[in-house]
Parts: structure tokens; sequence; C-alpha cells
């Protein structure tokens, strides 16, 4: 039984990050997307595995949870690469939303970390006194649960940076162009007629029910950023134009636009010839093609992405963590939102490096028809410019 893994060429962060994980009984490795986080993890097993298991005179037993199916079978593969690991270890794979309890494991590992901390998947570690490992790149959480990630899987004991990883070619520049379809403060009106009803038919059921948990502003915000989901995301004509359009400037490209609603997607694929709707809801053949009237499975859609198959395709909140199509190279944000870790993991689908890909180009838009989405369109540029993307701003012909 071997103490080290087979001979893989292991790049310096990589390294690094195996040796800091291996050394401590909880500590979270924070890295970007493209630099390797499964290979990292898989070394590390087994480098902590082999002289324990030689020691104990039996396997460790290893749970690995990860936040979709295909963050499961990433891990898969990852650890199939060192056949020591059988030798050493058990290993139990699963999603966080199986609820599966990690407390028979001698060592567990969680990716993507910070959902961890959901009080619907915590519950995971109840019990569970051994080894714990977390593998994130972003395990700051922008919710009151962020402090409980570090409580719950201990302190960063690595940090890999992007230009680590962008020296070493594994992952590549980005590029952002920025644009601007609609008119200034164009739909705040329609937007301030639909929420108003909205809110106060709402406080009129939940105001005495929620007492003083009722908060006057921020029901509104709720209200308006429902109707904002309608008005000027989901049925914004001159923005899902813009999209149509860039995405025909992108036909021979590998092409991920990323919604938050599913009717949204489909409006639009009916729109892009030979596009496919993924979605982590699809379980059966629902999503159709010109090339595949019968439809595609999930799994069938992003194996044929991948291969290049399949030119562009329409992903939720799938996008967010653990797509891993390297030949990506083109992306719209077709949603909207303020979170930077999001910004930060959706834009990285298309940074990973492939062949003779020198970039990846980012479409997003800065939504003035509404003070509320401007704010977050800022939010996300400012979070472009801080991972030192180059911005750039699209000059739009024939806006309105």
């Amino acid at each position: 039984m071997a103490d080290s893994p087979p001979e893989i060429e292991s790049r310096a962060y990589q390294a690094r990050a195996q040796a800091a994980i291996v050394a401590c009984r909880a500590g979270i490795v924070k890295a970007p997307a493209g630099s390797g986080k499964t290979v990292i993890g898989a070394m590390a097993v087994l480098r902590w595995a082999a002289p324990r298991a030689r020691l104990s005179r039996r396997k460790m037993r290893v749970a690995c949870r990860a936040n979709t199916i295909e963050q499961t079978e990433q891990w898969a593969k990852a650890f199939s690469r060192f056949p020591q690991i059988s030798e050493a270890c058990e290993i139990t794979i699963g999603c966080y939303a199986a609820g599966a309890s990690v407390q028979a494991a001698d060592l567990a590992i969680f990716d993507e970390c910070h959902h961890i901390a959901a009080m619907e998947f915590r519950k995971i570690l109840d019990g569970f006194t051994g080894w714990r490992w977390g593998f994130s790149a972003t395990p700051d959480r922008e919710d009151e649960l962020a402090p409980d990630v570090y409580q719950l899987l201990g302190p960063i004991v690595c940090e890999i940076t992007r230009e680590e990883v962008q020296a070493v070619g594994g992952i590549v520049a980005a590029r952002v162009l920025i644009h601007q379809p609609n008119r200034a403060k164009e739909m705040e009106e329609a937007v301030r007629l639909l929420a108003q009803p909205m809110f106060e038919e709402r406080a009129r059921k939940m105001r005495a029910y929620l007492k003083g948990a009722w908060d006057d502003k921020e029901q509104m915000s709720r209200c308006i950023w429902q109707c904002l989901q309608d008005i000027a995301i989901v049925e914004n004509t001159a923005r899902n134009k813009a999209i149509v359009e860039i995405a025909s400037q992108h036909a021979e490209d590998s092409l991920i636009i990323l919604i938050g609603r599913v009717d949204h997607g489909t409006a639009l694929a009916q729109r892009i010839p030979g596009s496919v709707l993924v979605h982590s809801g699809m379980t059966r053949k629902g999503s159709t093609s010109p090339e595949r009237p019968q439809g595609w499975t999930r799994k069938e859609a992003l194996v044929a992405f991948s291969a290049g198959e399949i030119r562009t395709i329409f992903a939720t909140s799938l996008a967010d963590e653990g797509l891993d199509v390297p030949r990506a190279n083109a992306l719209i944000m077709a949603a909207a939102g303020r979170s930077a870790a999001k910004a930060e993991q959706r834009t990285g689908r298309v940074l990973r490096a492939y062949h003779d890909k020198t970039h990846g180009t980012i479409h997003d838009f800065m939504d003035i028809q509404h003070y509320f989405i401007g704010a977050q369109s800022k939010q996300r540029i400012a979070t472009y410019r801080q991972l030192g993307y180059a911005v750039t701003f699209a000059i739009e012909e024939g806006r309105p």
C-alpha cells in the first residue's frame, strides 16, 4: 500500500494545498474554478489515508459530499485517477440534499463547502467527530450564516489565487462586455404600479401574523423584485432582443446563457437555433431542439455540449457551481442579481483552459431601466474589476 499517489503532474499551488489540508484536522482550501480542486482533494485523501490504513490494518472511511450530481461525478472521476485510493479507503459520495450522515466516516470532504452552513444541510454533520475538509472558490457566504461555515469546518488553511492558476495556464483571461439596451428609469413607474398593490395585499394578509418581524422596507423590496423579474428581465423586449443578437455573434462558439427562470430560457431558446435549455429540475427528456425533437436528458445535453455537438445551452442555478465544460468560451448573464460569489462562480464557467482558448467572453447588462437592478448591475461590474477582468462598455446600435 503506497504512501504517495502515482506520478501525476502536480502544480506548485496544488502541492501546497495538499500539504496544508493533510496537516489539519479541520480546514478549508479556497481555490478558484480551474485550479483542480477535486484532484487536490483526491491526492490529499491518499496521502492522509495510506499510512493510517496501514497502521490500523483497515481501510479508512471517507465521505464526500457535494451540491450537485455533476460535482459528485467529478469527485468520483478524480478518485478513480489514483488506484491506490481503493486500497486505502472506502469512499461514499453523495449530494447535500440527500441528507446522508457522515457520522461513521473517519474523514468527511465537503465540496462548495459554504452550503454546509444551511440549516437543512448541517444535520449531515450531527455526531461527527472525525477529520473534516472543505473546498470552495467562495467559502464566504453573503448572509448571516457566513461565520457558521468556519465554525463547522475550521479556518481557511490554504488560499490559491486566480493569478497562480492563470500563470500556469489553468484558466484564461476574462473579457467582459457591458450592454445597455434600455433607457434610464423607463420601467420604474410600471414596476411601482404593480408592486404597490402587491405590497398592500401582502401587508393585509401577513402584517398581523408576523407582528414585530414585519418590515415595510424589506417587504416592499420583495414585491419590487418579484415585479422586476417579469417586467424588466423576462418580458423585457429590448433586453431579450440584445440577448438573441449577442448569441448570433457566438454561433460558432460554445455559449452558456444564464437565466434566473426556466420560462425565460424557454422563450429565448425558441429564438436561438440549436440551443437547448438545461436546468437542475430536468430529470426526464423535456428540453428539445431541432436536432433532438424527442428531447434531451440533462446529462445527455451536457455531454453533447462538452463535445461541441450543442453550441448554446441555457442554464439556471446548475451553472452556479460544478459545471465543468472547458470548451465553453462565451457567457451571457441574462439573469440579474448582485451576489459577488455567484458572479465569480458563474463567470468561471468560461475561464477554464482548453486547447488554444486565449480568453473567455462574458456579456452582461447595465440595467438602468430600474434603480433596483441598476444597483445590482453596478455591483457585478465592481466584482468583475476586483477579479481583474477587462471590462468594456459596448455601444448598442439602434438602442431605444
